[in-house]
C-alpha cells in the first residue's frame, strides 16, 4: 500500500483502517490467544434442525476440550534456545544484556512465534522495553522489511470527567526524527501534539548553567524480532490441526455424554410423532408416551477407537508442523546423545532462523546503545553472541567425550570443560581450578622443604 502523497492526519487514519481489518491483524489476535489457550473451539455450541432451520441447543451436553499444545510448542522454542546463559563477547554489553534485558527479549520472542514479529523499545538509558506487537503497525522503507520509516503505536488510556470515566484512544506516529501523537474524536484519529524529539539532554553551558538539547535519533527507535524472514507466525502452520484435535475430542466427549450410538425401542405406542419423540428427547430429555406405551435403548457404548486413533495422528502431525518434540516420545534415560539429537532435530532447524531474527535485534540494540547521548559507548556491532542450546544430554556420554578430547591438538581446556557439561561458568571453573593447583602445589612445596629442613638437620646432629 502507497501512503505517500497523504498527509500524517491521512496516513494514520488510513494504515490503521487498512490493518485493523487486515489478516495479519487477525492472525496475531490468533496467535495471542492460542497462547494463553483461548482455543476457537470456545465458541463450539451444538445444534438441532427442526422443521429445517438450525436452531442452538443449550439442555443437551456441549462438552469443549482446549488443548494448550500451541504454548507447548512456543515455549519449548524459547526454553530451548534462551533458557541457559548467554555468551556475550563483550564486557560492556555483557551488563547492559542483563537478566531485565532477558525477560524483555523472551516476552518479544513469544510475541515473534506466535504473531510473526514481537518488538522491543529504544530508551536513551540503554534499556530496552517490550511492546506488546498489538500495539504496533510498521511501516517498512521496502518490500523486504529491513529497514523501517515510520511506526504507529496505539494504545489506549483512561480518563475521569464530571461525567465518568472514559476510554480515549491514541496513536504515536514514530518517525527518524520524533513522535507526533494523535487522539481520536468522532472516529477518527486527530493531531494531538506537536512533533516532539526522540531524545532530551541537559547540557552545562559555557557560563555554567543548564541547557536542554534535543536530539533525533536518525532511526526509529523500535526494534523488531522476526520468527523467520517471512514473518509467518507459527499458528499459520498448525492451527487447522489442533482446531481439528480440539473438535474431535469435543465431539467425542459430547458422543460419550450423549450415549447416541444406542438405539431407541418403542413398544405400544402407535400415532406416536416420531420426529416429536426425537426432538423431546435431545431437547428436553424427556420422553412422552401413550398409556401402554413402553420405551427402552439397546445397543452398546461409542465406540471411539477411530476417534483415538485420528487424534493421536494430529498431534503426530502438529508437532511435524510446528517443528518440536513430542515429550510423550519416549527416549530412555540412556539413549545416545545421536538418539537425542535426532529428537531434537525439527526444533533445532526452526532456532535456527528464530536465532537468526534474534541477533538481528541485538545487532540494532548494539547501535542505539552506541549512538545514545547518555554515553560513548562503541561496541562493535559484530561482537559475537551465543546461545548455547537447552538440549537434554546424556551428562555420562558428554563427561566421556570430554576425557576424549584432552591431550589432542588444538583443542583447549576451556572447549574440554565446556564440552563436559558439569559447569555453567566454564572461566569461573577454570580460574578456581588453578587455584586449587597453585594451593595444592604450594602446600605440597612447603611439605617438601619442612621435610628437607629436618634431613638437614638431623645429618648436622649425627656430626
Amino acid at each position: 500500500m502507497n501512503y505517500d502523497n497523504l498527509n500524517n492526519e491521512q496516513l494514520v487514519n488510513a494504515v490503521i483502517r487498512d490493518y485493523l481489518s487486515s489478516e495479519k491483524f487477525e492472525t496475531a489476535l490468533k496467535g495471542k490467544a492460542y497462547y494463553k489457550n483461548n482455543n476457537d473451539i470456545k465458541n463450539k455450541q451444538r445444534f438441532i434442525i427442526i422443521d429445517g432451520v438450525k436452531q442452538v441447543v443449550n439442555n443437551v451436553q456441549n462438552n469443549i476440550i482446549i488443548h494448550p499444545i500451541f504454548r507447548e510448542l512456543v515455549d519449548q522454542k524459547i526454553n530451548y534456545l534462551l533458557a541457559n546463559d548467554w555468551n556475550v563477547e563483550d564486557n560492556t554489553l555483557s551488563e547492559i544484556f542483563d537478566d531485565k534485558f532477558r525477560l524483555v527479549v523472551e516476552k518479544a520472542t513469544i510475541d515473534a512465534i506466535s504473531c510473526g514479529i514481537g518488538w522491543m523499545f529504544a530508551t536513551p538509558e540503554n534499556e530496552f522495553k517490550y511492546v506488546d506487537t498489538l500495539e504496533i503497525v510498521p511501516i517498512w522503507r521496502d518490500v523486504a522489511h529491513t529497514e523501517l520509516n515510520k511506526v504507529i503505536r496505539m494504545y489506549k488510556d483512561v480518563e475521569y470527567t464530571i461525567l465518568g470515566k472514559e476510554e480515549i484512544h491514541y496513536i504515536e506516529l514514530w518517525d527518524d526524527e520524533g513522535v507526533t501523537t494523535f487522539r481520536k474524536q468522532g472516529g477518527k484519529y486527530k493531531q494531538y501534539t506537536d512533533k516532539s524529539p526522540h531524545l532530551k539532554q541537559k547540557i552545562t553551558t559555557i557560563l555554567g548553567g543548564l541547557e536542554e538539547k534535543q536530539y533525533g535519533w536518525g532511526k526509529v527507535p523500535f526494534i523488531p524480532i522476526k520468527y523467520n524472514q517471512d514473518e509467518v507466525s507459527l499458528l499459520t502452520l498448525v492451527k487447522s490441526l489442533i482446531d481439528k484435535m480440539d473438535e474431535t475430542a469435543s465431539n467425542t466427549q459430547d458422543l460419550l455424554s450423549d450415549l447416541s450410538s444406542k438405539v431407541a425401542v418403542i413398544t405400544n405406542a402407535m400415532g406416536t410423532n416420531i420426529e416429536e419423540f426425537v426432538n423431546n428427547r435431545q431437547l428436553y430429555r424427556v420422553v412422552v408416551l401413550p398409556e401402554g406405551g413402553t420405551y427402552t435403548e439397546t445397543g452398546t457404548e461409542p465406540d471411539i477407537t477411530s476417534a483415538k486413533a485420528w487424534l493421536e495422528h494430529l498431534r503426530n502431525q502438529i508437532y511435524i508442523a510446528g517443528r518440536g518434540y513430542d515429550p510423550l516420545q519416549a527416549i530412555g534415560a540412556n539413549a545416545s546423545g545421536d538418539a537425542r539429537r535426532n529428537l531434537y532435530t525439527s526444533l533445532d532447524l526452526d532456532a535456527n532462523q528464530l536465532e537468526y531474527g534474534i541477533l538481528e535485534a541485538f545487532r540494532m540494540c548494539i547501535w542505539f546503545i552506541n549512538n545514545s547521548p547518555s554515553n560513548k559507548f562503541t561496541i562493535p556491532e559484530n561482537t559475537r553472541i551465543k546461545f548455547s542450546r537447552n538440549m537434554m544430554i546424556n551428562q555420562g556420554e558428554q563427561i566421556d567425550n570430554a576425557v576424549k578430547a584432552q591431550g589432542i591438538e588444538g583443542i583447549t581446556k576451556r572447549t574440554i570443560v565446556a564440552m563436559s557439561g558439569l559447569v555453567e561458568n566454564v572461566d569461573k571453573e577454570i580460574s578456581e581450578s588453578e587455584k586449587e593447583q597453585e594451593e595444592d602445589f604450594n602446600k605440597n612445596q612447603e611439605i617438601f622443604n619442612n621435610n628437607k629442613n629436618k634431613e638437614e638437620e638431623n645429618e648436622n646432629g649425627n656430626v
